[in-house]
């Protein structure tokens, strides 16, 4: 991250994270970024882009999430690289991955019709 952008950062994100208590840190981020932007396209410099002595507390990346633990361990993956001059091959890993696809969701429980529903 940007050193001006980590101390925007350091500055705002405890003021944000009291105004909105019950939001993960993803989402603070991106209400300490939105706040960002707004000065920027309303033609304002930041508040907090002036470094300063106070310490960085990097807080604001170790928060927790609801998302962390969609994140947590291994999961599995794909990298893609497309290479335009094998249509062939690109068509067998189309058709591979499809395969794998309707596999996974075949194996997925299926809700059962008779079960009683949670309102």
């Amino acid at each position: 991250m940007h050193n001006k952008l980590l101390h925007f950062f350091a500055d705002r994100y405890q003021t944000i994270k009291s105004q909105h208590p019950g939001d993960g840190r993803r989402r603070l981020h991106l209400r300490v970024l939105q706040e960002f932007w707004e000065d920027v396209l309303h033609g304002r410099e930041p508040s907090a882009l002036h470094e300063s002595a106070m310490p960085l507390d990097d807080e604001f990346d170790q928060d927790n999430d609801p998302l962390d633990s969609l994140l947590e361990g291994r999961e599995l993956g794909i990298l893609l690289r497309v290479d335009y001059s094998n249509e062939d091959a690109w068509q067998s890993f189309c058709a591979t991955l499809q395969r794998a696809e309707q596999e996974l969701a075949n194996g997925l429980e299926k809700p059962d019709p008779t079960a009683p529903q949670l309102h």
